[in-house]
Formats: structure tokens, sequence, C-alpha cells
């Protein structure tokens, strides 16, 4: 995954995942042991956060559907075909492998989300396209719709997931939601400098609240 200091700064996001456990060993079966489930529910999100946005995106004055590309069913199966491109020869038959490893499951996930992203940043023209071909911005792009995503996945299980980022020009994100904190910015300054190896991601796992903590760079600069 090649990783360049100008998408780093102005067009990336970063997201990881943390889970309470009492111990590295109980972790890593607990996130195995549920990769169908969270999966699942990553996958649903998408789906339902595109549904309860047809409104906002997909509607024209009078009430009528804009164009088949924004329905959910259709960004879904978009985001199934770059998430393919990324993830080569997958199966799902994989998330209930004993071969599975919380490494892969978290990518699975990161990739999964990064491809419904990239959907949406590919449909912004014909999301902020009104009928009469005016443009009226909804405000609707990717970070919000991954935001929405996350939160939704969150609802649904014990993960806890962020998109976060340094800012252009590393001064601070756009939304205060995705602002990294003290560990984050550590870590997305490795990520910069290079001085961890991006497609590796960073974990540590921290005491005395026993979380384990990883956070997976993702770089949509070679797909949109």
């Amino acid at each position: 995954m090649n990783m360049t200091k100008k998408s780093i700064l102005m067009a990336v996001f970063f997201l990881y995942l943390f889970v309470h456990n009492s111990s590295a060993t109980n972790i890593r079966v607990q996130i195995i042991s549920k990769a169908p489930e969270y999966f699942k529910a990553m996958e649903d999100a998408i789906i339902e956060i595109i549904l309860e946005n047809q409104a906002l995106i997909n509607q024209n004055p009078d009430g009528s559907m804009k164009t088949e590309e924004l329905l959910p069913q259709q960004i879904f199966d978009a985001t199934y075909k770059t998430f393919n491109e990324v993830v080569k020869n997958f199966d799902k038959k994989e998330l209930t492998s004993k071969k599975l490893s919380p490494k892969r499951t978290t990518y699975l996930l990161t990739s999964l989300l990064q491809a419904a992203r990239i959907t949406i940043a590919r449909s912004q023209k014909a999301i902020d396209t009104e009928s009469d071909g005016s443009i009226k911005l909804k405000k609707f792009i990717p970070a919000v719709f991954g935001l929405q995503v996350t939160r939704r996945v969150m609802e649904k299980t014990d993960l806890k997931l962020k998109q976060t980022t340094l800012g252009k020009n590393q001064l601070t994100a756009r939304n205060p939601d995705n602002a990294p904190d003290k560990w984050e910015t550590r870590v997305l300054k490795k990520f910069l400098i290079r001085i961890w190896k991006g497609d590796r991601g960073f974990a540590q796992r921290t005491t005395p609240r026993n979380v384990n903590l990883k956070m997976t760079p993702n770089d949509n600069a070679n797909l949109t």
C-alpha cells in the first residue's frame, strides 16, 4: 500500500479498533470468533445509512428518485466491487476459518469501510446534482458517511471504531469528532515519517485498562 505525504495530510483517514478484555489471548479469541458478526454489522450499516439518507441524496424536489445509481443495493454492490479490487480472492468462508487472525479481521473491516467511502466519493457528482442540472452541496461526503457507518457498527457490536487524521497541513481534522487524541496523533506521525511501515498498522496493549489498540492506515489515493 503506497502512502505519500500528500495523501496522508490531505486525503487519508485512519481507522482503529480496540476491544476491552482481560488478556491478550482473550482479545484474540474474541476478535476471531466475532469476525462474522463484525463483518455483517459493517455490511448492514453501509446499506442502512444509504437507505436512511435517500431523501437527502437521491430525491428530486417533487419527491421522485434521481437515479438508481444511488439506491442502497447499487451503492453496496459498487462498494463490494471496489472491496474485491483491494482484497483479492476474498471468500466469506475466511471469516470462520481457523487461520483468521485479528490483524486480518481488522484489515477486512477497514478495507470494506474504505471501499464504501470510495464509492461515495465516486458518486459525489450524482449526489450533489439536481434534476435540472444545478449543483447543491448535500454535505454527504465520504468522511460524513464513514462517521455514520462507524457509529452504527458500534451500536450493533462491542467494537470501537474511529476515523481520524492529522488534517490538512497537520493542523486539525475538519470534523472535531475525527480529531486524534494524543496516542492517535503519535501513531499518525509515525505513519507520516515512515518510522512504521504503513501497511502493517500499529498496535499497542495498554494498562491498566487492558485495552488492545490497533491503528490501520487506509490509503484511497490509488483507487479514486
